[in-house]
């Protein structure tokens, strides 16, 4: 058997196919080539050999429709809104697996966006979580029902997450959405879960983005979370008790940061 009519045997269910020409064998596998941990056979006499076609970056029943990798010097907002720019359907056959992954990334040198964000259609539910070190940190889960590719990100709307009940029962959130904190001059926080906000050294937070290569509540000392090199920079609340603190003088944990922000979305 050759190695191309191995590769007539990858169906659409199938990720990526392991050939020998020596004994003629052909066994095929439904993982892609953006899932980490795979490990095949080392013998050199095996060729392994990636389906790359890909519509869409799939796990399970979740759908990936974007991914961000931390301090790239790329903005997310940007990247999010950037209509008519797709890294999938399909995905590019030089598109990095790494960027494709939640665990194994550390090589990842820019954002995933899928072309579902300029068709948001269908939605059922959306999973929007922060990794750190090949693990899922924080996630909060929305019902995307008759939602936008922006609407979605409401405190009304939430089902699940890292901080059940007490995200859901927050009262004292003063800022939520995508769209976050933004000044032109000063202030670009994404993605953003955060109160009460009372002024720098009396912030609180669950989840935000910091999009831009200074903060000002950072920069004067005012903020006590870890600091960073450049831009973007995810930043979560690590407890399952609630919000986050900003500063090390208060009762909350310290808010810390993730290397890796996903959204995946569930169709009804």
């Amino acid at each position: 058997m050759s190695t191309l009519m191995c590769a007539s045997l990858c169906g659409n269910v199938c990720g990526m196919f392991h050939h020998s020409p020596v004994t003629n064998e052909c066994s095929t596998f439904r993982e892609k080539s953006y899932d980490s941990g795979v490990v095949l056979s080392a013998d050199p006499d095996w060729t392994t050999s990636y389906r790359q076609n890909h519509a869409a970056v799939e796990q399970g029943d979740w759908t990936m429709v974007f991914r961000a990798q931390k301090e790239i010097g790329v903005s997310v907002w940007d990247t999010w809104n950037n209509a008519g720019v797709h890294d999938d359907n399909p995905i590019p056959s030089d598109f990095p697996f790494a960027c494709l992954r939640l665990a194994d990334y550390s090589s990842c040198d820019r954002h995933f966006r899928s072309h579902i964000l300029d068709n948001w259609v269908g939605i059922k539910e959306v999973r929007f979580s922060f990794i750190k070190e090949n693990s899922e940190v924080a996630f909060v889960l929305f019902n995307g029902t008759d939602t936008s590719r922006d609407s979605w990100f409401s405190q009304d709307r939430i089902l699940d997450s890292s901080w059940y009940p007490h995200l859901i029962n927050e009262v004292t959130l003063t800022e939520t959405g995508i769209y976050g904190h933004y000044n032109l001059q000063y202030v670009a926080r994404r993605f953003y879960l955060f109160g009460p906000h009372n002024g720098c050294a009396d912030d609180w937070v669950y989840t935000m983005v910091i999009d831009r290569t200074n903060e000002p509540c950072l920069d004067s000392g005012n903020w006590h979370i870890p600091p960073f090199q450049s831009m973007p920079t995810f930043y979560y609340s690590p407890t399952s008790l609630g919000r986050a603190s900003l500063r090390t003088d208060k009762a909350y944990p310290l808010a810390q940061t993730a290397d890796v922000l996903a959204v995946h979305v569930k169709f009804a």
